[in-house]
């Protein structure tokens, strides 16, 4: 089992990162790089579904959601 704490944590923190990267790369990149820009913002949907879905204590539905922003690439120190 998942502690949802420290993941919603490191979550809120994963948005965070991602918002500033998107802006910096909008920002300072003459020609935008689309693939990480949606990569970027699916980052921060999943992220915000798991959140919300752990409000809602729907374990099951976040699980899976995890499972896929995992699937992305992303890294969570609470997540071996």
């Amino acid at each position: 089992m998942y502690n949802w704490a420290e993941i919603c944590s490191e979550l809120k923190v994963l948005e965070k990162k991602a918002k500033e990267k998107i802006d910096k790369l909008t920002f300072e990149t003459p020609s935008l790089p689309y693939d990480r820009l949606r990569k970027g913002k699916e980052i921060i949907a999943l992220s915000k579904a798991i959140r919300l879905l752990m409000d809602q204590d729907l374990d099951k539905d976040a699980e899976m959601i995890l499972r896929i922003l995992l699937e992305k690439g992303v890294k969570l120190k609470s997540v071996g």
